[in-house]
């Protein structure tokens, strides 16, 4: 099999694989299958030809699949050599990476094939599962921000391991409150009760927030008051806030700051402000959650400069917030690290193996990740060391569960 870097092959899982090229190969799909690693690596030192050995133990696997793998690298070195290396000790460090995605709406129907109301592919949540672990990610928050969709982000996070659930309502959907057949005490009472029954998976109160720039969803006065309800359940319950703040002219760090007392700590996901605005979130002892829209211009990159690597979350906001040529971030992509995107087909001409143009999904996090540790003159791999801690210690401190 001779390849070229960034190209993907299919072959069969034996104990041994032949490749002839010489520098890292990943396993593109991840397996759910005892005694196989995720992620192999062909020693820089290795001669053309040389065959690259599997950790499989072949008596436990009756039936072994067609696997797709994929040069990593951007283009081989001399066998040997100092940058040889280097490039498979960055390899290996990339291979080990844990990435949580803090934001990523699983709930919408789009990851399930069905756009608008109409079922236009299979439900592909398995295959956008498996690409999201062959990218490094670890565990994902699935938001709920209503009380339906947080029982969906449960009973999702229920079914996958390594997800796990936010139970709150977002400021656009705060209207339906007051139509709940309930009213507003039941329908807290039912969010109340989605975070005492499921305490081992969910891991925010939210998301919450206000949004300005969505007032014909919400009128102020509305989002005000379930915003405000909404830190009676993180004092009752202890857990940290998923939070969202669209241009509110300083009413959200005013109610922050009213209620700062009554909540653990939380992020601000989603961070799309000016460099002023990201310090005073920081300086309220919030973290800053980046996604591709965080990226969009200019001024957007230069306000994520200022935020220090220690406050900092990772997060897609998938299906929405992809990465586009548009954006001026687009252009770090380049220099980045070759992380290479799964193919991405229009939903008509869909196929398992391939993303759908359009529909961001969990796995383009590492772009996000590129563009970061550019911006901060780390590596990715530092940084998603980072960012995974901070996470952890903010979200998941209580939780149970190897990651």
């Amino acid at each position: 099999m001779d390849k070229e870097p960034g190209e993907t092959f299919v072959a069969q899982f034996k104990s041994t694989v032949r490749c002839h090229y010489t520098g890292p190969v990943r396993l593109t799909r991840a397996l759910p299958l005892p005694n196989v690693q995720s992620s192999v690596v062909i020693p820089a030192e290795s001669e053309i030809g040389q065959i690259l050995a599997l950790d499989c133990e072949q008596a436990t696997l009756p039936e072994l699949p067609r696997l797709k793998l994929q040069i990593q690298t951007p283009v081989p070195v001399k066998a040997g050599s100092t940058e040889s290396g280097a490039a498979a000790a960055a390899a290996m460090d990339m291979s080990a990476m844990k990435i949580i995605d803090i934001g990523a709406n699983l709930t919408d129907p789009v990851f399930r094939g069905k756009y608008r109301g109409k079922q236009a592919h299979a439900d592909d949540m398995p295959h956008i599962l498996e690409r999201a672990r062959a990218s490094g990610i670890v565990g994902m928050m699935v938001t709920g921000g209503s009380l339906s969709e947080s029982a969906e982000a449960v009973r999702l996070s229920r079914e996958h391991p390594g997800l796990f659930a936010t139970v709150g309502c977002h400021p656009t959907r705060s209207s339906e409150v007051d139509k709940h057949s309930g009213g507003a005490d039941a329908y807290f009472a039912g969010l109340r009760a989605l975070i005492d029954d499921n305490r081992d998976i969910v891991v925010a109160v939210g998301e919450c927030g206000l949004d300005y720039d969505r007032l014909h969803f919400a009128a102020k006065d509305v989002q005000n008051k379930y915003f405000e309800r909404q830190f009676e359940l993180a004092a009752a319950t202890g857990l940290p806030m998923f939070l969202h703040c669209r241009n509110t002219g300083g009413d959200f760090e005013r109610i922050m700051r009213a209620n700062r007392d009554r909540f653990s700590g939380g992020v601000v996901h989603s961070f799309t402000g000016s460099a002023d605005e990201a310090r005073q979130l920081l300086d309220l002892g919030l973290y800053i959650g980046i996604n591709g829209c965080s990226l969009k211009t200019e001024d957007n990159l230069a306000a994520v400069r200022t935020i220090p690597i220690d406050r900092l979350m990772i997060e897609t906001d998938c299906p929405y917030c992809e990465i586009r040529k548009t954006h001026a971030s687009h252009a770090l992509l380049a220099t980045g690290a070759a992380w290479t995107a799964p193919d991405a087909k229009k939903k008509e001409r869909w196929d398992s193996d391939s993303m759908v143009k359009g529909r961001n999904e969990p796995c383009m996090i590492r772009q996000v990740l590129t563009v970061l540790a550019q911006l901060h003159g780390v590596s990715e791999a530092e940084l998603a060391e980072r960012m995974f801690e901070n996470t952890r210690s903010v979200f998941f401190k209580d939780v149970e569960y190897d990651f």
